[in-house]
C-alpha cells in the first residue's frame, strides 16, 4: 500500500506528478480512498468535503471510495 497525504488533495501539477510517480501507472488504472475527516473542523465543511470528493471523482480513478461526508 502506498499513501500520499496532502492537506487539500491533488491541487496542482506537481502533486499530481508525484502521485503518478508513486503509483507507477496511470490514475485510470488505480483505486483510491479519500478520507476528508480533517476538513470537518472548518466552517462550511460539508461544502468543502463535497467539492473535494467531486474533484477526486473527476480525476478518472478506476475506483474511488471514501468515508461519509
Amino acid at each position: 500500500m502506498k499513501l500520499l497525504l496532502t492537506s487539500i488533495g491533488v491541487s496542482n501539477d506537481s502533486i499530481l506528478n508525484a502521485l503518478v510517480e508513486l503509483l507507477g501507472r496511470p490514475v485510470e488504472e488505480c483505486t483510491a480512498v479519500q478520507i476528508p475527516t480533517a476538513i470537518h473542523a472548518l466552517p462550511g465543511a460539508l461544502g468543502y468535503a463535497w467539492e473535494m470528493a467531486k474533484y477526486c471523482g473527476d480525476m478518472g480513478w478506476k475506483e474511488l471510495a471514501g468515508d461519509s461526508i
